[in-house]
């Protein structure tokens, strides 16, 4: 699953000129808004408002291109274009995948 991950680790490491304590805290800072997004989605699809459930997954696009998360960035630019609220809920659990393995992945790196 990392590969599909594709955090772009190295792009990271490089904006913040390897500075652990801000990596440490913009990864958490991510993983918070993430998964509030997440839950806004999910809350979003219950409601049956697609429209808003893709706006929340812009801007999850936003976020994890943002620490180079490249894999849950182009799931959520996806996500984006979907026209149907049951396609909706399938890509959801895919969003949350990623989402549970990019954090295992750093989990496991001790970023957090």
């Amino acid at each position: 699953m990392e590969k599909q991950i594709n955090w772009r680790e190295d792009l990271f490491w490089e904006e913040i000129e390897g500075d652990k304590e801000l990596a440490q805290e913009l990864l958490q800072m991510f993983l918070t808004s993430a998964q509030r997004l997440l839950e806004e989605i999910e809350g979003s699809l219950a409601k049956g408002d697609l429209s808003l459930a893709r706006e929340k997954a812009h801007s999850l696009k936003g976020a994890a291109g943002t620490i180079y998360c490249e894999g849950l960035s182009k799931e959520a630019r996806s996500f984006e274009q979907i026209t149907s609220l049951e396609e909706a809920r399938l890509r959801l659990s895919r969003l949350k995948e990623l989402f549970q393995s990019f954090k295992h992945q750093i989990e496991s790196k001790g970023l957090l």
